[in-house]
């Protein structure tokens, strides 16, 4: 069947099933994988991340999507300096839910760390570079008990699931980001906003 995203005459791609940290596994209390989105920002000066956002397998689900809460997963935003998220959210407002403890084993999110934290950041900026010119990179990673892989490389990753809980995305980095390499001429509403959000800096 034909699609945008693939062209079968480019065959596919199959790789060894990805063996989750054994932390992660307990925390959620099953073994399917729950990657990060790792969100980086590229150019000159070097990849850096912008943020990360941890995707949740729930219930019977054999793949984290979050799908705007449509199929019961979650989204955390993790926060860069600790590997902690402070929270997950269930679906999309006005019906979404903080939830401070794992719906299913119980445990807090506050008090979990992920894994290899470190290592997971450095390997998504470090893949960044082998794609200069792609600007905004929104990497999946899934953390094993030998350390991070990259799942895949989306360009157009979803912005909604990194907004969850009030948690905004548009912050002066991003729109600086944004001002000096994003093509405004055709989003002349998000230049406003950028430029605006500049000002109200000073």
């Amino acid at each position: 069947m034909a699609s945008p995203f693939h062209q079968v005459e480019s065959g596919y791609l199959f790789r060894d099933v990805v063996d989750q940290h054994h932390a992660i596994n307990e925390f959620q209390g099953r073994d399917a994988v729950s990657g990060l989105r790792v969100v980086v920002l590229n150019d000159p000066a070097g990849p850096k991340v912008l943020l990360v956002t941890w995707k949740l397998a729930m219930g019977s689900n054999v793949t984290d999507n979050f799908t705007l809460g449509a199929y019961g997963n979650l989204v955390a935003r993790v926060n860069q300096e600790t590997g902690a998220a402070d929270f997950a959210a269930n679906a999309m407002w006005p019906t979404a839910e903080r939830l401070y403890k794992h719906p299913v084993t119980g445990k807090s999110f506050a008090s979990f760390k992920i894994p290899f934290w470190r290592e997971a950041l450095e390997t998504a900026t470090a893949a960044a570079r082998y794609f200069p010119l792609m600007r905004i990179q929104h990497w999946d990673v899934a953390v094993t008990n030998a350390g991070p892989e990259l799942l895949e490389l989306n360009e157009l990753g979803g912005t909604q699931i990194h907004q969850m809980g009030g948690q905004g995305i548009l912050t002066h980095e991003l729109r600086e980001f944004i001002l000096a390499y994003g093509n405004l001429d055709k989003r002349p509403l998000l230049r406003e906003a950028c430029l605006a959000g500049r000002a109200a800096k000073g």
